[in-house]
């Protein structure tokens, strides 16, 4: 995934899409059912909200953690609960969304409270991958390879020694990932406010 602006230079629109990104940092304002799981001291968990790039919900998703999974409703909710306190990884899979429409796959940390529901403070973006976003690839990389965005054929997205095998997280060889560029101000997270660009790949 590659954070670039193509509608115009993304260094200039940085200042504007980061005062952006920090107005959307605040603590959402949760519906009364989840206020109530939030003050419960009885119940770990963590809750959220998915959403395409035009701010509407995606229901669908995979969203999991801790061996547990759901999926989100069609608000684009998901609260899984029961889950230990403590850092983990959650992992928000837009594969599974129903329709032949493929989203983005993100894995990010969050900390869950030993008490009461931890409500994400962000939304999670997750953008659609394009068929143009699909790059072929070898796994082992023959030679010294440099990995471009179709529609960004100068910008050197990753580069991947000779011998490189690429992997997903259960261990599968990848001969394709895609990259998908994504605006700045509908990162799946917070980034840092000094970054022009990130970029993830998607398997």
């Amino acid at each position: 995934m590659a954070l670039l602006d193509h509608q115009k230079p993304t260094r200039k629109q940085i200042p504007h899409l980061r005062a952006r990104q920090r107005a959307n940092d605040t603590e959402p304002s949760a519906a009364p059912g989840v206020r109530s799981l939030v003050a419960d001291p009885t119940v770990t968990g963590v809750g959220g909200t998915v959403l395409k790039l035009n701010d509407q919900p995606l229901a669908g998703v995979t969203v999991s953690l801790e061996h547990r999974s759901v999926r989100t409703d069609e608000a684009g909710r998901f609260v899984p609960t029961a889950i230990p306190a403590g850092p983990h990884a959650l992992v928000v899979d837009g594969r599974t969304v129903p329709g032949g429409r493929e989203y983005l796959h993100v894995i990010f940390g969050v900390e869950v409270r030993p008490h009461g529901l931890t409500e994400l403070t962000h939304a999670v973006y997750l953008p659609r991958v394009q068929p143009s976003d699909w790059v072929t690839l070898p796994s082992p990389t023959q030679t010294d390879t440099a990995i471009h965005h179709p529609n960004w054929p100068d910008v050197e997205i990753l580069h991947a020694p000779k011998d490189t095998v690429f992997r997903d997280r259960e261990g599968k060889i990848l001969t394709r990932i895609a990259l998908v560029p994504v605006p700045l101000d509908r990162a799946p997270y917070p980034t840092p406010a000094a970054f022009p660009m990130y970029f993830m790949l998607h398997p």
